[in-house]
Parts: C-alpha cells; sequence; structure tokens
C-alpha cells in the first residue's frame, strides 16, 4: 500500500485499488523523486496526469506545494482519488478532473511549477503527452519541471526547444526524467 512518505501527512495510507490501468509510484521511487526535487516552496502549483489514486500530487502537497491539478480519466480510480482527497483533508487545495489528459493539456491556460506525466506503459502515451507538453511551453513556468516515469525500456527520445533534460535515473522496471524549463 502507498502512503505519504514526508510532510505534513506523512504516515498516512492511501486507498488504491487492483486495476490494469495503475501503475503505482513506488514509495522508494517518489522519495528519490522528492530528494532530486528538493523544497517544494519553488514550485507551489503541480499537475499530476494520468494521476491514479493521486500518490506523487499528494505527495507535493504533504510536502508544501500549495495546489494540485489532479487528471485521471479511469472513473473507478478518479473515485478512489476523490476519496484519498477527503482521507487526508486536502478539499480546499486541489482541483480534480476525471478528464482525458491531452485534453486538460490542449485546453489549459494555467502554468504549472510541476508536471508529472506517468501514463500506462507501451501505448506511446508518454511519448505523445512529452511532445504535447513540450509544444506548448507556457504551461510550465519558467525554470518549472517536467517530469516523466515510464518503463526503463520506453523510447522516449525527445530533444524540446524550450527544455533542458537534468536528469534521467532508473529505479529496477521505472525510468524517471526531469525537464526543466529554460
Amino acid at each position: 500500500m502507498t502512503k505519504v512518505s514526508a510532510g505534513e501527512k506523512r504516515g498516512f495510507r492511501l486507498k488504491s485499488v487492483k486495476s490494469k490501468h495503475l501503475r503505482p509510484l513506488t514509495n522508494k521511487v517518489k522519495d528519490a523523486i522528492f530528494n532530486i526535487i528538493g523544497d517544494l516552496s519553488s514550485y507551489p502549483v503541480v499537475l499530476d496526469l494520468f494521476a491514479g489514486t493521486g500518490s506523487f500530487g499528494f505527495e507535493a502537497l504533504s510536502r508544501g506545494a500549495k495546489i494540485c491539478y489532479f487528471v485521471e480519466l479511469n472513473k473507478r480510480i478518479f473515485r478512489i482519488l476523490e476519496e484519498n482527497c477527503k482521507i487526508l483533508g486536502y478539499t480546499n487545495n486541489v482541483k480534480l478532473f476525471n478528464a482525458d489528459a491531452f485534453r486538460i493539456i490542449a485546453k489549459t491556460t494555467k502554468q504549472f511549477d510541476i508536471i508529472f506525466v506517468a501514463p500506462p506503459q507501451f501505448k506511446g502515451m508518454a511519448f505523445r503527452a512529452m511532445s504535447e507538453i513540450f509544444a506548448r511551453p507556457n504551461i510550465v513556468k519558467p525554470s518549472g519541471l517536467v517530469i516523466a516515469q515510464v518503463d526503463r525500456r520506453e523510447d522516449l527520445r525527445i530533444s524540446p526547444t524550450y527544455f533542458r533534460l537534468f536528469d534521467d535515473r532508473i529505479y529496477g522496471d521505472t525510468r524517471i526524467l526531469f525537464y526543466e524549463r529554460i
């Protein structure tokens, strides 16, 4: 079971559901990501695409992010996301969207400090999501981050114009790529 690892909600367990549509972010990988990101006061606005049960976004909020936008298309998983939001008491600083992540990327007028992308594996969705985000650089604030979680065998050769890859880590079968808006 996934839990919040640090911050004000440390130790809270997140509800989950067995589903082929979920690829849980392990606590080990999540901790590694947040160790690389560092202080979240510099990154107060987070977008968690393909959010699942919200592990990344809730960890960001617990560690100091001010608001998190969660996007999850699957209705059953979205209901669990809503429950986790209530359990953690984050009803005022979250926006929940039971919607297609690609539509959100295409239509949003907001700017985010961090966009976390963790789509289902091996469906070309990671490449598509990253390409669409990189084509709309203004949805990421200057010096903001785009972080992708993919299977280590997935090919994500992207050379974005307004972003630089500053870290690329592998943890078991999981690969995490960190891009910064320049």
